[in-house]
């Protein structure tokens, strides 16, 4: 599951430098194949949790008719990572690549 995130797999677009995410996308398919529209399209799935090597949090995404789950379900859960690093470490510790979302 780290790989999916910090290697070669279908999630790398939500790598966290100094905050390693395992995961697995998915896509579950909503009805038989060949059948177009937007009422039709698969559901996006990512499940997670980080750090990779000494878990504090997991989160999973399930987005109906969204499609991929490297597209739709892995980015979301990226926010939602984005949030907890952001209120978990001191901003010494943030980067670049650590972009945090401010809830309000």
């Amino acid at each position: 599951m780290w790989s999916v995130v910090n290697g070669a797999g279908t999630a790398t677009g939500i790598k966290m430098a100094g905050f390693d995410i395992a995961g697995k996308t998915g896509t579950a398919q909503v009805v038989s194949l060949g059948k177009e529209g937007s009422e039709h399209k698969d559901h996006s799935w990512f499940v997670s949790y980080a750090p990779a090597f000494k878990p504090e949090i997991s989160c999973v995404a399930m987005i109906e008719n969204a499609g991929l789950g490297s597209r739709f379900g892995a980015p979301s859960v990226r926010a939602i990572y984005d949030v907890y690093y952001a209120r978990t470490r001191p901003a010494k510790e943030a980067s670049p690549n650590n972009v945090a979302i401010r809830i309000r």
